[in-house]
């Protein structure tokens, strides 16, 4: 037993240490296995927070424009030096060959140009291979600087915040429109196929004096590829989705319509007229008694243009916002309907001119706004929308308030109407319901209808302050005698009945453009105005010239000019304090308004809009002793209406109230003394604490009371005991 346990140990310990190494192995096996799972748990969770949207950090509107813009700009800028680099470096290239095989030609005919005796024919082969020679150096040297023109566009906006640094880029982009880079990037390959055809004519007139048969295939060869390069421009002008673009096209296309074209349409009308003409009377001469008289087709008639007015505002001093171009690229350029949308957002708040076209931008928003909807075309031009796209209300609102300005925009700089002249779709209410939509929605869509609704919300100032500035738009498509004019008026101004909004001077500006435009034709140019604030003062004036006119004309009611004023009013007191402009003073506005009370007939209604002048006018006495009027009649008329016994002062309003104490005011201004008629007005006043009582007892001061105890039927009245109360109050308040 004792021998046999050496063995028995060892095998023991032999069998131990294969299950350790075993072991061993295994834990191996599990720790790689679990770190190649922790490996691709990894990768996995990696790849997880790469397919989840980003958080941006919270930005403004502008900053978030800047950054699509850059995104957009590399990516453009990109393509675009690509494009124009890889054209240049095949010219580069083709010119290079083709001088060496002109070179050769040139040094072949050379030797048999001598000084006197050289054939004609000769002459002119040789100086078509140095022209064409000419042409291809030429070409080389302009794509030579054409690089250094790319690489000088590669370089901007690279240093500066990101606003400056797209701003760079985006005054270069707008430099190469101007002058026309990318058209004469284009025409450096017509100098080649210029040159190319130099070449091949001179080759086919040189072998003319070596062999007929070798020149007449030159020949040959020449006009066929001459023919085939023509019908592809040929092709190019009559498709433009034509595969087979040449430089050359686009030339020919621009200068087409404006020549020949139009010639040629021109002639043809011409003739159609002499054609109708003589059929019409030769017609009349032969018609039988029992046929209808002939009557050539007629065009629809046009509608009644309005006259279009100097412009108000100075217009020289007017500039477009720095950030107006680069929104224009962004509109007419990006396919990214969040990108359209962000930049139809920052359209609105910005200043626009009329030295941008348009077009193309409100193309792109038309179809943007049309993506937005579920609708349905009628006729060629028209659209019904039948609803809203699930998710698009807030992107439907920043396009169409977009559309709209811009509309205003185009239309201000050309004496053509957009087509259609009205409005590019129509929304039944059988069909489409506005009252299921976001208010600011309904509030666009309105708009886009010719409707003028501001939709006045305290939680929705934004909508109102950009109605105001587009719907001098919709008054401006009106004729000046249209019933619709003063229908959309009306529906303007009820408006203000339910809520009057908060406005500040810019808006309160805009507001009083809006009337303006309803009774008269404004300028087309003072609409691009974006802040019209600091021409406040000429357009308060200009609205009460224009209500005394339409007044004197008939053309407006009473009632309806009093519902201006007394809206203007309201609107100017309920705002902010600054809500007038700081050039246009107390003074001015006072004097404004008594020479419209002084001009207007004194027809039914006249009283109502006398006293609608008292928010506007107020109670200030800055043109004390001065005459602004030429009469201060007006004033006792208006004073004698509203005259009550003083037991029936309830009788008297907060207009009204108002209203008589602009009175009293003018009358201090006149430096007029009140009448005895007028003792009822001036005793209810003293009764009413605030600025109504302060002018009453200012008319009354100083010998007022002896004044009154000498007539005895002013005694009577003064024996009242409603009338005490008042005349003790004068006497405490008197000097």
């Amino acid at each position: 037993m004792d021998s046999k346990s050496p063995t028995h140990n060892s095998h023991g310990k032999s069998a131990s240490s294969d299950n350790d190494r075993l072991i061993e192995v295994l834990q191996a096996c599990f720790s790689d296995l679990a770190r190649r799972q922790e490996e691709q748990g990894d990768k996995l969770q990696q790849a997880i927070e790469a397919l989840k949207p980003k958080v941006l950090p919270p930005t403004d509107k502008k900053t978030n424009f800047w950054n699509l813009y850059k995104t957009l700009a590399d990516e453009h800028d990109k393509e675009f030096h690509q494009r124009y680099s890889t054209d240049l470096d095949t010219s580069l290239i083709f010119a290079g060959l083709f001088s060496a095989i002109d070179s050769a030609f040139i040094l072949q005919v050379q030797p048999q140009i001598q000084l006197r005796g050289t054939p004609l024919i000769l002459v002119v082969a040789q100086s078509l291979f140095y022209i064409s020679l000419g042409s291809t150096l030429l070409a080389a040297l302009l794509a030579v600087l054409g690089k250094q023109w790319l690489m000088f566009y590669s370089a901007a906006g690279e240093r500066g915040t990101m606003e400056a640094r797209c701003l760079e880029r985006q005054r270069k982009l707008d430099g190469l429109r101007k002058w026309k880079f990318e058209t004469i990037l284009q025409m450096f390959p017509l100098l080649l196929q210029f040159g190319l055809l130099l070449f091949a004519s001179a080759l086919s007139v040189y072998l003319w004096t070596i062999h007929i048969s070798l020149a007449i295939i030159v020949l040959g060869l020449t006009s066929l590829g001459s023919s085939a390069y023509i019908f592809l421009l040929v092709s190019t002008l009559i498709s433009p989705d034509s595969p087979f673009q040449t430089p050359l096209a686009p030339l020919i296309a621009w200068l087409l319509p404006t020549t020949r074209w139009m010639k040629l349409r021109g002639t043809f009308r011409s003739i159609k007229r002499r054609y109708f003409r003589v059929v019409r009377r030769a017609y009349s001469a032969y018609r039988p008694d029992f046929l209808p008289p002939f009557s050539p087709p007629r065009s629809p008639r046009s509608a009644t243009r309005r006259y279009e007015p100097a412009p108000l505002f100075d217009t020289g001093s007017l500039e477009s916002s720095p950030e107006a171009p680069a929104v224009a690229w962004v509109l007419e350029t990006s396919t990214d309907p969040h990108l359209v949308a962000v930049a139809a957002e920052m359209s609105v708040a910005l200043q626009w001119t009329g030295t941008i076209d348009l077009r193309p931008q409100l193309a792109r928003l038309r179809d943007s706004i049309l993506a937005c909807f579920h609708f349905t075309p009628i006729g060629t031009s028209g659209f019904r929308l039948d609803s809203i796209r699930e998710g698009m209300s807030i992107r439907a609102v920043h396009l169409g308030r977009a559309f709209c300005t811009l509309r205003c925009i185009q239309q201000s700089q050309s004496d053509r109407d957009l087509e259609p002249q009205v409005s590019w779709f129509e929304v039944p209410n059988s069909w489409f319901s506005l009252s299921g939509l976001k208010p600011e929605l309904a509030n666009v869509l309105r708009i886009l209808e010719v409707k003028p609704d501001l939709h006045i919300d305290p939680d929705a100032s934004l909508a109102t302050e950009w109605a105001l500035y587009v719907i001098p738009l919709i008054s401006h498509r009106y004729n000046e005698s249209d019933l619709k004019l003063r229908a959309a008026l009306d529906y303007f101004l009820h408006q203000f009945d339910r809520v009057i909004p908060n406005l500040d001077p810019s808006s309160f500006t805009d507001y009083l453009f809006c009337i303006n435009s309803f009774l008269c034709t404004m300028s087309r140019r003072d609409m691009v105005w974006k802040d019209k604030s600091r021409f406040q003062a000429e357009l308060f004036e200009h609205l009460f010239e224009t209500l005394a006119s339409c007044l004197q004309a008939s053309q407006l009611s009473m009632d309806t000019a009093a519902n201006i004023i007394y809206t203007t009013g309201r609107l100017s007191s309920e705002s902010e304090n600054n809500v007038w402009a700081h050039n246009f003073h107390n003074y001015r506005r006072q004097s404004i308004l008594y020479r419209f009370c002084s001009s207007i007939p004194e027809s039914d209604g006249w009283v109502g809009a006398v006293l609608s002048i008292g928010l506007l006018a107020g109670s200030h006495n800055y043109l004390m002793g001065h005459r602004i009027s030429r009469d201060p009649g007006w004033i006792y008329k208006a004073l004698e209406s509203v005259a009550v016994p003083a037991e029936d002062h309830d009788r008297w309003d907060s207009r009204t109230m108002s209203g008589v104490s602009s009175l009293l005011d003018a009358l201090l201004c006149h430096g007029a003394p009140p009448t005895k008629d007028h003792i009822h007005v001036l005793l209810q006043a003293l009764s009413i604490p605030g600025e109504l009582s302060e002018n009453a007892r200012l008319l009354l001061r100083g010998n007022a009371l002896a004044w009154l105890n000498q007539d005895d039927e002013l005694w009577t009245i003064l024996q009242q005991g409603s009338v005490s109360p008042s005349l003790i109050r004068l006497g405490g308040m008197a000097d």
